[in-house]
């Protein structure tokens, strides 16, 4: 669609046939088209049959034909070649009435596509550089349509929202989405918080009272982000238990059978029997009439004389 050239006239009755739509005047080819006289105007039309009234009749007289060409392709309208393409130089050739599309490079220009850009001709046509259409967005599909460009559509693929502060990410209505996670750490001695980079963050409070859940701590309290207490004493000073503690039931004493000492002097072989310390009692009868034999739990056997008793 360039340059428009040529000239057309209309020869129902030509001196010398050419190709149809055209006729030759001394060697000499003129673009023509088809007119009827019903189309042209009046004057034109009156010029153009006297033109080849003439033509017929000095066919034998070539300067006077070359002047009648000359009138011909000055009066005669122009051929339409244009094939609405930007991307063409559009001419008639003179010597056969034929459309010339010379095409053409780098004229900027629209291919009419919307996913492309940069459009421009090359060799007589339209082209552009085709566009990205990616949004760096996970959660849609994206794809070009070339009368509406870049179609985002939505979908519902698993995606990370970039934030540590959440879980099972996966897209909606076009955005990451995840649910928000728990940093309670069940913990009295910490401040639970979140940070989106981080994620769950634990500063330790000192100082707190709190519970280690230990029975065999007393005097709990939060030292270093830790509940932490102090030891407890199971010794229940009974040589006759072996005493333990356990962190769920606290101290337990469990009976033994070790040899002891009951504090009794009115017993011997002692030993512990559960849990307490037990001994055989001794006997303190001394065999003698004369005396009251007992025993004193301090101290032993009495051996107390009896008045006026004589032996036998």
């Amino acid at each position: 669609m360039g340059v428009k050239t040529g000239v057309v006239i209309a020869v129902p009755l030509i001196a010398q046939a050419g190709s149809a739509g055209m006729m030759v005047v001394e060697g000499v080819a003129v673009c023509a088209t088809t007119i009827t006289p019903v189309l042209m105007k009046p004057v034109m039309t009156v010029i153009v049959y006297s033109l080849q009234i003439i033509i017929s009749a000095m066919t034998m007289i070539p300067a006077l034909s070359m002047i009648v060409a000359t009138m011909v392709r000055a009066l005669a309208p122009q051929k339409n070649c244009d094939d609405n393409n930007i991307c063409t130089q559009d001419s008639c050739d003179s010597q056969n009435g034929m459309c010339v599309h010379t095409p053409l490079n780098s004229i900027p220009c629209n291919d009419g596509n919307k996913c492309t850009v940069n459009d421009s001709c090359t060799n007589g046509v339209c082209q552009g550089t085709f566009i990205s259409c990616d949004d760096n967005n996970p959660c849609t599909n994206d794809t070009c349509d070339p009368v509406r460009g870049c179609v985002f559509i939505p979908n519902t693929n698993p995606c990370d929202d970039g934030n540590a502060c959440t879980t099972g990410d996966k897209c909606v209505n076009g955005t990451c989405k995840g649910t928000p996670v728990s940093c309670n750490d069940n913990n009295p001695c910490t401040n639970d918080t979140c940070d989106p980079v981080r994620g769950c963050v634990f500063t330790p409070v000192d100082g707190n009272l709190c519970d280690d859940g230990n029975a065999c701590t007393t005097g709990d309290k939060c030292v270093n982000g830790t509940c932490k207490g102090t030891p407890i004493s199971c010794d229940d000073n009974n040589p006759c238990t072996d005493d333990t503690c356990d962190p769920v039931r606290g101290c337990v004493f469990i009976p033994n059978t070790k040899t002891c000492d009951d504090g009794d002097a009115c017993t011997q072989g002692d030993v512990c029997t559960n849990g307490k310390c037990q001994g055989t009692p001794i006997s303190c009868n001394d065999n003698n009439v004369c005396t009251d034999d007992f025993c004193d739990p301090s101290t032993g056997c009495y051996h107390t004389p009896v008045p006026n008793c004589q032996n036998p």
